[in-house]
């Protein structure tokens, strides 16, 4: 398989990724039921950390969804950036550095507060689609420089 087919795949497996994590966040009936389920799923995988609170004032409540719509949002636009994944790679490369970001971030919070480690395995799938994203960054660039000289 070429590099662009696989990063194609790649940056719209992100962008699905997202788009289903995300969404029951933006949604206030939707958010307390599937906090609920993430901490029943780490319960039952037996992770272990403390059960997440689903916020009930209005104010945290409106945070967590406008952070999900921010992560639909991402989500929407890794699926664009896979339509023409060759002009388009940097959407995934800044997608790619702020994983990197977020998943230094959550461990902190994994380690020090001992949130709840189903959080581990998000973190796990945002390292690789991280480093996906930014392999094939290098790799799309290194062709497409390449090509030009060629």
């Amino acid at each position: 398989m070429n590099s662009k087919r696989a990063a194609q795949r790649w940056v719209m497996g992100g962008g699905v990724f997202n788009c289903v994590v995300a969404f029951p966040f933006s949604m206030p009936f939707l958010h307390e039921s599937y906090i609920n389920l993430f901490n029943w799923l780490n319960t039952a995988l037996r992770f272990g950390g403390n059960d997440w609170i689903p916020p009930n004032d209005g104010g945290n409540m409106l945070f967590l969804n406008t952070a999900g719509l921010a992560l639909f949002l991402v989500g929407m636009m890794l699926i664009y950036a896979s339509k023409n994944v060759s002009s388009r790679i940097e959407i995934a490369l800044f997608n790619g550095v702020v994983r990197l970001v977020w998943a230094m971030v959550a461990i902190y919070y994994l380690v020090n507060h001992e949130v709840i480690n189903l959080l581990y395995l998000i973190v796990a799938i945002d390292l690789i689609l991280a480093s996906s994203y930014i392999y094939y960054y290098f790799t799309i660039k290194f062709i497409r420089n390449h090509e030009v000289i060629a």
